[in-house]
């Protein structure tokens, strides 16, 4: 994967600059890749947060309901 991430940044560096800002705009149109950007942007944001099992997060969120 990590290849495939390094192609397409070569890639992306060999484009002039209009062709960059081009591909940065459709980027920009785009809701999946912006939301996706996001959830990776909060993602490494909380990394280094304590990790707690899912079944402890379903418990918690049911006394939170009640």
């Amino acid at each position: 994967m990590a290849t495939a991430v390094n192609d397409i940044i070569e890639m992306y560096r060999s484009l002039s600059k209009e062709e960059r800002q081009a591909v940065n705009q459709k980027l920009l149109e785009d809701q999946e890749f912006l939301e996706d950007a996001r959830d990776i942007q909060l993602i490494r944001e909380r990394e280094n947060e304590p990790r707690r099992s899912f079944h402890s997060f379903i418990a918690e969120d049911k006394v939170n309901l009640q």
